[in-house]
Protein backbone atom coordinates (compact mmCIF):
# COMPACT_ATOMS: atom_id res chain seq x y z
CA UNK A 1 0.00 0.00 0.00
CA UNK A 2 1.28 3.40 -0.87
CA UNK A 3 2.19 5.94 1.76
CA UNK A 4 -0.75 8.19 0.99
CA UNK A 5 -3.16 5.28 1.55
CA UNK A 6 -4.89 5.82 -1.77
CA UNK A 7 -4.17 2.33 -3.13
CA UNK A 8 -3.64 -1.18 -1.82
CA UNK A 9 -2.37 -4.47 -3.26
CA UNK A 10 -4.86 -7.37 -3.08
CA UNK A 11 -3.32 -10.44 -1.49
CA UNK A 12 -5.17 -12.69 -3.96
CA UNK A 13 -4.98 -11.09 -7.40
CA UNK A 14 -1.76 -9.16 -6.48
CA UNK A 15 -3.06 -6.05 -8.24
CA UNK A 16 -2.67 -2.53 -6.95
CA UNK A 17 -6.14 -1.01 -6.73
CA UNK A 18 -7.75 2.14 -5.31
CA UNK A 19 -8.49 1.90 -1.63
CA UNK A 20 -12.24 2.11 -2.16
CA UNK A 21 -12.05 -1.31 -3.87
CA UNK A 22 -11.28 -2.79 -0.47
CA UNK A 23 -14.24 -3.05 1.89
CA UNK A 24 -14.16 -1.03 5.09
CA UNK A 25 -14.15 -3.08 8.30
CA UNK A 26 -14.41 -1.93 11.92
CA UNK A 27 -12.11 -4.74 12.95
CA UNK A 28 -8.84 -3.64 14.51
CA UNK A 29 -7.04 -6.62 12.96
CA UNK A 30 -6.98 -5.02 9.50
CA UNK A 31 -4.52 -2.22 8.61
CA UNK A 32 -6.35 1.04 7.98
CA UNK A 33 -9.60 -0.86 8.64
CA UNK A 34 -9.69 -2.18 5.09
CA UNK A 35 -10.08 -5.73 3.78
CA UNK A 36 -6.95 -7.49 2.54
CA UNK A 37 -8.95 -8.86 -0.41
CA UNK A 38 -10.41 -6.55 -3.03
CA UNK A 39 -14.17 -6.75 -3.42
CA UNK A 40 -13.87 -8.34 -6.86
CA UNK A 41 -11.84 -11.22 -5.45
CA UNK A 42 -14.23 -11.65 -2.52
CA UNK A 43 -17.10 -11.90 -5.01
CA UNK A 44 -15.19 -14.45 -7.07
CA UNK A 45 -14.53 -16.78 -4.13
CA UNK A 46 -17.95 -16.39 -2.45
CA UNK A 47 -21.06 -18.22 -3.62
CA UNK A 48 -23.92 -15.71 -3.21
CA UNK A 49 -26.46 -18.55 -2.90
CA UNK A 50 -24.56 -20.14 -0.02
CA UNK A 51 -25.58 -18.14 3.03
CA UNK A 52 -23.00 -19.90 5.19
CA UNK A 53 -20.21 -18.63 2.94
CA UNK A 54 -21.61 -15.10 2.93
CA UNK A 55 -21.94 -15.23 6.70
CA UNK A 56 -18.28 -16.24 7.03
CA UNK A 57 -17.19 -13.33 4.85
CA UNK A 58 -19.15 -10.95 7.06
CA UNK A 59 -17.68 -12.55 10.16
CA UNK A 60 -14.19 -12.20 8.68
CA UNK A 61 -14.78 -8.47 8.22
CA UNK A 62 -16.88 -8.08 11.40
CA UNK A 63 -19.81 -6.79 9.35
CA UNK A 64 -23.49 -7.51 10.09
CA UNK A 65 -25.09 -10.19 7.92
CA UNK A 66 -28.73 -9.31 7.34
CA UNK A 67 -30.29 -12.28 5.54
CA UNK A 68 -33.40 -10.32 4.60
CA UNK A 69 -31.41 -7.56 2.89
CA UNK A 70 -29.10 -10.06 1.22
CA UNK A 71 -32.05 -12.04 -0.21
CA UNK A 72 -33.63 -8.89 -1.60
CA UNK A 73 -30.39 -7.69 -3.18
CA UNK A 74 -29.63 -11.10 -4.69
CA UNK A 75 -32.90 -11.02 -6.63
CA UNK A 76 -31.53 -7.98 -8.47
CA UNK A 77 -27.72 -8.19 -8.49
CA UNK A 78 -27.07 -11.98 -8.57
CA UNK A 79 -23.27 -12.58 -8.70
CA UNK A 80 -22.57 -8.95 -7.78
CA UNK A 81 -24.69 -9.07 -4.63
CA UNK A 82 -21.65 -8.72 -2.38
CA UNK A 83 -20.74 -5.33 -3.89
CA UNK A 84 -24.34 -4.15 -3.56
CA UNK A 85 -24.45 -5.38 0.02
CA UNK A 86 -21.23 -3.56 0.93
CA UNK A 87 -22.65 -0.36 -0.54
CA UNK A 88 -25.78 -0.78 1.55
CA UNK A 89 -23.66 -1.17 4.69
CA UNK A 90 -22.19 2.25 4.02
CA UNK A 91 -25.49 3.63 5.31
CA UNK A 92 -25.23 5.20 8.76
CA UNK A 93 -27.86 2.76 10.05
CA UNK A 94 -25.24 -0.02 10.05
CA UNK A 95 -22.36 2.08 11.32
CA UNK A 96 -22.27 0.62 14.81
CA UNK A 97 -23.76 -2.82 14.09
CA UNK A 98 -21.28 -5.70 14.27
CA UNK A 99 -21.43 -9.25 12.97
CA UNK A 100 -22.05 -10.52 16.51
CA UNK A 101 -25.01 -8.18 17.09
CA UNK A 102 -26.77 -9.19 13.88
CA UNK A 103 -26.06 -12.91 14.38
CA UNK A 104 -27.56 -12.77 17.86
CA UNK A 105 -30.74 -11.22 16.43
CA UNK A 106 -31.10 -14.04 13.90
CA UNK A 107 -30.34 -16.66 16.53
CA UNK A 108 -33.22 -15.38 18.66
CA UNK A 109 -35.48 -15.31 15.59
CA UNK A 110 -34.70 -18.98 14.91
CA UNK A 111 -35.40 -19.96 18.51
CA UNK A 112 -38.70 -18.06 18.54
CA UNK A 113 -39.74 -19.47 15.16
CA UNK A 114 -40.03 -16.02 13.54
CA UNK A 115 -37.25 -16.46 11.00
CA UNK A 116 -39.70 -16.43 8.07
CA UNK A 117 -41.16 -13.14 9.22
CA UNK A 118 -37.68 -11.63 9.51
CA UNK A 119 -36.86 -12.55 5.91
CA UNK A 120 -39.28 -10.64 3.70
CA UNK A 121 -38.71 -12.86 0.66
CA UNK A 122 -39.46 -16.03 2.61
CA UNK A 123 -42.44 -14.39 4.29
CA UNK A 124 -43.91 -13.38 0.93
CA UNK A 125 -43.40 -16.87 -0.48
CA UNK A 126 -45.04 -18.40 2.57
CA UNK A 127 -48.01 -16.04 2.30
CA UNK A 128 -48.52 -16.92 -1.38
CA UNK A 129 -48.45 -20.61 -0.52
CA UNK A 130 -50.96 -20.21 2.32
CA UNK A 131 -53.31 -18.24 0.08
CA UNK A 132 -53.33 -21.14 -2.38
CA UNK A 133 -54.20 -23.56 0.42
CA UNK A 134 -56.85 -21.42 2.12
CA UNK A 135 -58.03 -18.30 0.27
CA UNK A 136 -56.63 -15.04 -1.02
CA UNK A 137 -59.40 -13.26 0.89
CA UNK A 138 -57.67 -13.87 4.23
CA UNK A 139 -55.16 -11.47 5.72
CA UNK A 140 -51.64 -12.59 6.58
CA UNK A 141 -52.54 -12.78 10.27
CA UNK A 142 -55.61 -14.91 9.51
CA UNK A 143 -53.62 -17.24 7.26
CA UNK A 144 -51.06 -17.82 10.00
CA UNK A 145 -53.86 -18.55 12.49
CA UNK A 146 -55.50 -21.06 10.12
CA UNK A 147 -52.26 -22.86 9.32
CA UNK A 148 -51.15 -23.02 12.95
CA UNK A 149 -54.55 -24.31 14.12
CA UNK A 150 -54.62 -26.93 11.35
CA UNK A 151 -51.12 -28.16 12.27
CA UNK A 152 -52.20 -28.50 15.91
CA UNK A 153 -55.20 -30.63 14.88
CA UNK A 154 -53.03 -32.84 12.67
CA UNK A 155 -50.47 -33.24 15.47
CA UNK A 156 -53.04 -34.28 18.10
CA UNK A 157 -55.90 -35.97 16.20
CA UNK A 158 -56.38 -38.74 13.67
CA UNK A 159 -56.41 -36.87 10.34
CA UNK A 160 -55.36 -39.78 8.13
CA UNK A 161 -57.87 -39.49 5.24
CA UNK A 162 -58.78 -36.72 2.76
CA UNK A 163 -62.27 -36.48 4.32
CA UNK A 164 -60.83 -35.91 7.79
CA UNK A 165 -58.40 -33.35 6.37
CA UNK A 166 -61.36 -31.54 4.79
CA UNK A 167 -63.19 -31.57 8.14
CA UNK A 168 -60.07 -30.24 9.86
CA UNK A 169 -59.78 -27.30 7.44
CA UNK A 170 -63.49 -26.50 7.78
CA UNK A 171 -63.08 -26.54 11.55
CA UNK A 172 -60.18 -24.08 11.30
CA UNK A 173 -62.17 -21.62 9.19
CA UNK A 174 -65.20 -21.86 11.48
CA UNK A 175 -62.96 -21.27 14.50
CA UNK A 176 -61.57 -18.17 12.78
CA UNK A 177 -65.11 -16.85 12.17
CA UNK A 178 -65.96 -17.45 15.83
CA UNK A 179 -62.83 -15.59 16.89
CA UNK A 180 -63.64 -12.61 14.64
CA UNK A 181 -67.29 -12.67 15.72
CA UNK A 182 -66.36 -12.48 19.39
CA UNK A 183 -64.16 -9.47 18.70
CA UNK A 184 -66.94 -7.69 16.81
CA UNK A 185 -69.77 -8.69 19.17
CA UNK A 186 -71.69 -10.67 16.51
CA UNK A 187 -74.06 -13.62 16.96
CA UNK A 188 -71.87 -16.70 16.62
CA UNK A 189 -74.35 -19.40 17.69
CA UNK A 190 -74.62 -20.93 14.19
CA UNK A 191 -70.86 -21.09 13.85
CA UNK A 192 -70.50 -22.67 17.30
CA UNK A 193 -73.14 -25.29 16.44
CA UNK A 194 -71.34 -26.01 13.16
CA UNK A 195 -68.06 -26.36 15.04
CA UNK A 196 -69.58 -28.81 17.53
CA UNK A 197 -71.08 -30.88 14.70
CA UNK A 198 -67.72 -31.20 12.93
CA UNK A 199 -65.99 -32.15 16.17
CA UNK A 200 -68.55 -34.92 16.77
CA UNK A 201 -68.57 -36.22 13.19
CA UNK A 202 -64.79 -36.24 12.80
CA UNK A 203 -64.27 -37.21 16.47
CA UNK A 204 -61.84 -34.34 17.08
CA UNK A 205 -62.19 -34.68 20.84
CA UNK A 206 -59.83 -34.61 23.80
CA UNK A 207 -60.50 -38.28 24.51
CA UNK A 208 -59.16 -39.14 21.05
CA UNK A 209 -56.09 -36.93 21.28
CA UNK A 210 -52.90 -38.71 20.27
CA UNK A 211 -49.77 -38.82 22.32
CA UNK A 212 -46.78 -41.07 22.64
CA UNK A 213 -48.86 -43.86 24.25
CA UNK A 214 -52.26 -43.32 22.64
CA UNK A 215 -52.34 -45.14 19.29
CA UNK A 216 -54.75 -47.76 18.00
CA UNK A 217 -52.28 -49.39 15.63
CA UNK A 218 -48.65 -49.40 14.57
CA UNK A 219 -49.78 -47.75 11.34
CA UNK A 220 -51.10 -44.73 13.26
CA UNK A 221 -47.84 -44.59 15.19
CA UNK A 222 -45.88 -44.49 11.93
CA UNK A 223 -48.17 -41.76 10.54
CA UNK A 224 -47.79 -39.68 13.69
CA UNK A 225 -44.03 -40.13 13.68
CA UNK A 226 -43.80 -38.98 10.04
CA UNK A 227 -46.01 -35.92 10.53
CA UNK A 228 -44.29 -34.93 13.72
CA UNK A 229 -41.02 -34.60 11.86
CA UNK A 230 -39.03 -35.29 15.02
CA UNK A 231 -35.27 -34.77 14.78
CA UNK A 232 -32.96 -35.38 17.73
CA UNK A 233 -30.99 -32.47 19.13
CA UNK A 234 -27.87 -34.20 20.27
CA UNK A 235 -27.01 -31.59 22.87
CA UNK A 236 -30.50 -31.80 24.42
CA UNK A 237 -32.30 -35.05 23.57
CA UNK A 238 -31.25 -38.22 25.43
CA UNK A 239 -32.41 -40.58 22.63
CA UNK A 240 -32.02 -40.87 18.90
CA UNK A 241 -34.90 -41.57 16.50
CA UNK A 242 -34.73 -45.37 16.88
CA UNK A 243 -34.93 -45.13 20.67
CA UNK A 244 -37.90 -42.79 20.32
CA UNK A 245 -39.67 -45.23 17.98
CA UNK A 246 -38.99 -48.27 20.18
CA UNK A 247 -40.23 -46.45 23.27
CA UNK A 248 -43.51 -45.60 21.59
CA UNK A 249 -43.98 -49.20 20.39
CA UNK A 250 -43.40 -50.46 23.92
CA UNK A 251 -45.92 -47.96 25.30
CA UNK A 252 -48.47 -49.08 22.72
CA UNK A 253 -48.01 -52.79 23.53
CA UNK A 254 -48.19 -52.09 27.25
CA UNK A 255 -51.43 -50.17 26.83
CA UNK A 256 -52.81 -52.96 24.62
CA UNK A 257 -52.20 -55.61 27.27
CA UNK A 258 -53.34 -53.59 30.29
CA UNK A 259 -56.26 -51.58 29.00
CA UNK A 260 -57.74 -53.17 25.89
CA UNK A 261 -61.16 -54.64 26.81
CA UNK A 262 -61.18 -58.29 27.92
CA UNK A 263 -57.75 -59.08 26.52
CA UNK A 264 -56.54 -60.57 29.81
CA UNK A 265 -59.73 -62.65 30.16
CA UNK A 266 -59.19 -64.03 26.68
CA UNK A 267 -55.67 -65.05 27.58
CA UNK A 268 -56.84 -66.83 30.74
CA UNK A 269 -59.65 -68.57 28.84
CA UNK A 270 -57.21 -69.86 26.25
CA UNK A 271 -54.85 -71.03 28.96
CA UNK A 272 -57.65 -72.91 30.75
CA UNK A 273 -58.72 -74.47 27.44
CA UNK A 274 -55.24 -75.80 26.75
CA UNK A 275 -54.91 -77.08 30.33
CA UNK A 276 -58.23 -78.96 29.96
CA UNK A 277 -57.09 -80.54 26.70
CA UNK A 278 -53.89 -81.70 28.36
CA UNK A 279 -55.87 -83.31 31.19
CA UNK A 280 -58.24 -85.09 28.78
CA UNK A 281 -55.32 -86.46 26.77
CA UNK A 282 -53.74 -87.71 29.99
CA UNK A 283 -56.94 -89.47 31.05
CA UNK A 284 -57.38 -91.07 27.62
CA UNK A 285 -53.85 -92.42 27.71
CA UNK A 286 -54.16 -93.87 31.22
CA UNK A 287 -54.53 -97.68 31.53
CA UNK A 288 -57.18 -98.75 34.03
CA UNK A 289 -56.24 -101.85 36.09
CA UNK A 290 -58.98 -104.09 37.48
CA UNK A 291 -58.66 -106.40 40.49
CA UNK A 292 -59.73 -109.83 39.16
CA UNK A 293 -59.92 -111.28 42.69
CA UNK A 294 -62.61 -108.86 43.83
CA UNK A 295 -65.94 -110.50 44.74
CA UNK A 296 -68.64 -108.68 42.78
CA UNK A 297 -72.22 -109.73 43.50
CA UNK A 298 -74.68 -109.38 40.61
CA UNK A 299 -78.25 -108.52 41.40
CA UNK A 300 -80.94 -110.38 39.54
CA UNK A 301 -83.14 -108.78 36.96
CA UNK A 302 -86.28 -108.84 39.17
CA UNK A 303 -84.52 -107.15 42.02
CA UNK A 304 -83.20 -104.40 39.76
CA UNK A 305 -86.67 -103.78 38.33
CA UNK A 306 -88.07 -103.41 41.83
CA UNK A 307 -85.52 -100.73 42.54
CA UNK A 308 -86.47 -98.82 39.41
CA UNK A 309 -90.18 -99.09 40.19
CA UNK A 310 -89.60 -97.64 43.63
CA UNK A 311 -90.63 -100.82 45.41
CA UNK A 312 -87.80 -101.99 47.48
CA UNK A 313 -87.49 -105.71 47.99
CA UNK A 314 -87.05 -104.98 51.69
CA UNK A 315 -90.62 -103.65 51.84
CA UNK A 316 -92.08 -107.11 51.02
CA UNK A 317 -90.43 -108.57 54.04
Amino acid sequence: MTKDLKTRRCIKCKQEKPIYNFQYTPSKFFPAHRSLFCTSCLEAITDPTNLDEVDKVCQYLDLPFNIDKWTSLYAIHKEHTLSAYFNMLADDAYDKVSWKDETERWRLAREEGTIDEEIAALSDAKTRKLKKVWSAAYTEEELLFLEDYYNQIVATQNVSTPILQHYARDLCEIELRIKKGLREGLDIKKDMDARDNIIKIAKFEASNAKNAAGFESIGELMTYYGKRGWHPKWHQEPHDSIDFLMENMQNYLQRLVKNEGNFSEQVESKRAYYNLNDRLETIENEEVEFDETANIEYEGENELMEDFDGNSRWDSD
